[in-house]
């Protein structure tokens, strides 16, 4: 089932974002991976650092793009934020972010941009882990500058 929304400026977003973190947090997934497929400049890091913020991650959210990956820790709570542009991470990275190795109580939350460079047999693999949860998130820009936002549940 997919979801559709329109988000005509930022504070659309915001709100969008508020109300998103809030299932996020809600939902009875250990893990969350949203992949986002988006061209340059549909809003992926913004999205991100709005729902970020609204989740309660501390500190600012800066874009992955060169770097490859941004990690923020802190009790209770755990967010990568990827970018697959340029930097390919193996399954084993990939499993590692998802399933932590210290604070097991931790809520963890994996946002890729990029995802359409996202290995197809590791996503498989990834769907049949208990408390993961999948979901794909496409921007597109409309002739007006807003933005549609397509979410879906991708297991």
């Amino acid at each position: 089932m997919q979801e559709v929304y329109t988000l005509q400026n930022l504070e659309a977003s915001q709100k969008f974002a508020r109300d998103f973190a809030a299932d996020l947090l809600a939902a009875d997934a250990d893990s969350t991976l949203l992949l986002f497929r988006a061209g340059m400049g549909a809003g992926k890091t913004t999205l991100t650092r709005m729902i970020a913020a609204e989740l309660g991650v501390e500190g600012r959210i800066t874009s992955p793009t060169f770097v490859g990956l941004s990690e923020y820790e802190q009790p209770g709570l755990y967010f990568a934020h990827l970018d697959l542009y340029q930097v390919k991470f193996s399954a084993e990275d990939i499993l590692d972010l998802l399933l932590g190795r210290e604070d097991s109580n931790a809520k963890r939350f994996v946002f890729i941009e990029w995802s359409e460079n996202f290995d197809e047999g590791l996503l498989s693999n990834l769907a049949q882990r208990e408390g993961l949860r999948i979901i794909e998130c496409e921007i597109d820009i409309a002739e007006d500058e807003s933005r549609l936002l397509k979410l879906g549940i991708r297991y």
